[in-house]
């Protein structure tokens, strides 16, 4: 269990509502991790699609090499992520990020993305090349989630390996984890817990 050295995290968070009084965010939590574990985070917020695929588009960057974990905060459904109230599925996604994410993780805060056949996952990691792509089953409330995301981005941070992530998660949290519907999927198949 080698620790990187100053890890990052590439973070695109979408609307959570409409209203312009609200502040729901993940960046507080970005923020605790870089102050208190010194890892590093990139994050932007976008409210369309053009966005989200501009800001993605630059993640393969040679500056942002270092940032080898994608966190994806968005409201989803199955196969697909929310950019307001259009959807943008992990098909489209992966045609965005063909081939750019080798030996990256891509987690998915977005509920009940990875509800959705093993075979479609293992075609975005393909298409992407990245070596993990994590995320949910279930519809999940934020507080656990956030909760939960916060020892998540420390098991991603800190671990090399996928499957280091999983065992220690499943391990430590393992009734958060399948309440959650947490799902990993690395390797030859779904590492699938709960």
């Amino acid at each position: 269990m080698g620790r990187r050295s100053v890890p990052g995290i590439f973070c695109v968070e979408g609307p959570w509502a409409s209203r312009l009084t609200n502040k729901q965010s993940v960046e507080p939590l970005l923020e605790f991790l870089e102050k208190s574990d010194k890892v590093r985070h990139v994050y932007r917020r976008v409210g369309s699609r053009g966005d989200l695929l501009d800001v993605v588009s630059k993640w393969p960057q040679q500056q942002y090499r270092r940032y080898s974990v994608g966190w994806f905060a968005f409201h989803g459904g199955p196969g697909y992520l929310y950019v307001g109230r259009r959807r943008i599925t992990l098909a489209e996604l992966g045609e965005e990020l063909r081939g750019a994410c080798a030996g990256k993780l891509i987690y998915f805060g977005a509920c009940g993305i990875l509800d959705i056949p093993s075979g479609e996952i293992n075609a975005f990691r393909n298409e992407t090349q990245a070596r993990c792509v994590a995320g949910y089953v279930e519809d999940a409330d934020w507080y656990p989630v956030a909760a939960f995301e916060l020892v998540l981005m420390e098991a991603l941070t800190w671990y090399r390996r996928a499957d280091a992530v999983h065992r220690w998660l499943t391990d430590q949290y393992p009734d958060l984890v399948g309440k959650l519907g947490f799902r990993m999927h690395y390797g030859s198949a779904p590492s699938v817990s709960g």
